[in-house]
């Protein structure tokens, strides 16, 4: 959702058409439709690549959307998202067979698409310093 915000931002810039604000219809929802996918694919390029551009031709009403975001940029909107990743992580030892210290985990396991996120690793590696984060097991496939 933030990126898409993002990029909702980016568009009205270039075009002058607030699509948020938009009538509700066909055109606006096929629109929408083609930025999240859009968005979800740039999450997954920048989880490999430093760098990714957003080209959505004839996005709405015939303006096409064209931006690049790089990784840094992409941390930086979300990191406020990213941080809150501590506190479940927390949570959930503390529920474990009466609570866990930190340094009683023997492996970090990744599972799930945020997971390919770089700044999720460094953040659970800032966490557990003296453990391997495990990435054997294909994160889509493992929950």
């Amino acid at each position: 959702a933030r990126l898409v915000e993002h990029f909702l931002g980016v568009f009205k810039e270039q075009t002058g058409i607030d699509l948020a604000a938009a009538k509700e219809g066909d055109k606006k929802k096929k629109a929408l439709s083609k930025l999240r996918a859009a968005c979800a694919q740039l999450k997954v390029d920048l989880s490999r690549m430093g760098e990714s551009d957003v080209c959505l031709d004839e996005l709405y009403q015939d303006e096409t959307l064209e931006a690049k975001m790089t990784r840094e940029e992409f941390e930086a909107l979300v990191d406020d998202l990213l941080q809150r990743l501590r506190t479940p992580v927390l949570r959930s030892l503390e529920k474990v067979h009466g609570g866990m210290e930190m340094g009683e985990v023997d492996q970090i396991l990744l599972v799930g698409g945020s997971s390919r996120i770089p700044r999720v690793q460094a953040i659970l590696q800032e966490m557990f310093p003296d453990k391997e984060l495990c990435r054997r097991i294909n994160p889509d496939e493992a929950i």
